[in-house]
């Protein structure tokens, strides 16, 4: 797979390809706004926001709208009708008590078309976050997880070693995950004699992290990926870059499922593999520079993540062990 030179320490030259291919992306995909913008310009529809000014933006629009469609497969229109999605001006019909279908406004055509920020939809005077309303329907909750997940922001602004542990920390903190104590690495390492340390890292990992989230889990991979790649520890890297790039994978392919006419399974088709490369070539890129720690300075903690709700339960730590012993599924036990 392209891009994993970087696990090889060629930091230079990938860091140089990766920027021209995203400069090659992200001009492509200038020109094709500018030439929707005249196509549609002018057509009196919706703009729910600012449209976003990078890839990455665009993406995350994206990502968001696909998770809200895949909850229902309702159309556009459906979309803003259910959402009431009016012109403050526009009132129900005296006898059916229904607003006009042909009144509304056209706000989920223009994010895909577009796409603009859901975050700040106008109708009229009215400002709305139609991230947020969404996801106080039943069939659409958590769906804001597609537009708020750490790792967009992570991918807009690539952070030092120093805000890299910050993040990591307050995600661990919200996800009630500890730093396993030295003395549990030990015990673990004993019952698992024949795992290298990077391998049990990621496989504690999925153990904890595995019920969360798909996006949440690549937040968390992304940072702790970064992290590791920053401060040097290139064994441990080369583990979560693997980890990272199939559950990558993973999300996009159950996001963009193959389905329509072979127009709409084409697009997805592309979609999927865009963004899964472009994703990998963001988190898993960066240059390490004189201000990162040096290779092998052990300047974080190596012991792998856990709840340590399981850690003063000794059945289930003992079940931990075992499993992490023995292997798991996707699925492990929690």
């Amino acid at each position: 797979m392209e891009g994993w030179g970087i696990l090889r320490h060629a930091e230079n030259n990938y860091q140089d390809q990766v920027i021209r291919r995203i400069s090659r992306i992200f001009w492509r995909a200038h020109l094709a706004d500018e030439a929707q913008d005249k196509k549609l310009g002018g057509s009196g529809r919706g703009k729910p926001g600012p449209r976003p000014k990078s890839l990455i933006e665009r993406m995350r629009v994206d990502v968001w709208y696909h998770a809200v469609k895949n909850r229902c497969g309702w159309t556009d229109s459906h979309l803003d009708v259910h959402f009431d999605l009016f012109s403050p001006d526009v009132l129900p019909h005296h006898k059916t008590g229904r607003k006009d279908y042909n009144a509304r406004r056209r706000i989920f055509e223009g994010i895909r078309t577009y796409f603009r920020d859901p975050t700040k939809v106008r109708l009229g005077d009215k400002p709305i976050d139609l991230v947020a309303l969404v996801d106080t329907d039943a069939n659409f909750v958590e769906t804001k997880l597609a537009y708020y997940a750490p790792i967009w922001n992570l991918m807009l602004a690539p952070p030092s070693f120093g805000e890299t542990q910050l993040q990591l920390h307050g995600l661990m903190n919200e996800l009630d995950l500890i730093i396993m104590p030295q003395q549990q690495l030990w015990e673990l390492q004993h019952h698992a004699p024949d795992l290298e340390l990077p391998r049990l890292y990621t496989k504690c990992l999925t153990y904890v992290a595995g019920h969360l989230p798909i996006l949440i889990r690549l937040s968390l991979l992304g940072l702790l990926y970064r992290q590791t790649y920053l401060a040097g520890e290139f064994a441990l890297t080369h583990e979560l870059a693997i980890e990272f790039d199939n559950l990558c994978g993973r999300f996009y392919r159950e996001l963009f499922v193959e389905r329509g006419d072979d127009d709409e399974r084409k697009e997805r088709a592309t979609k999927r593999d865009k963004y899964h490369y472009f994703t990998n070539n963001v988190l898993l890129g960066g240059a390490r520079d004189a201000g990162n720690p040096a290779p092998g300075s052990r300047s974080f903690a190596h012991s792998p993540l856990v709840r340590e709700e399981i850690l003063v339960d000794p059945d289930r730590w003992q079940r931990m062990k075992d499993q992490i012993r023995s292997g798991f599924s996707l699925r492990p036990i929690p």
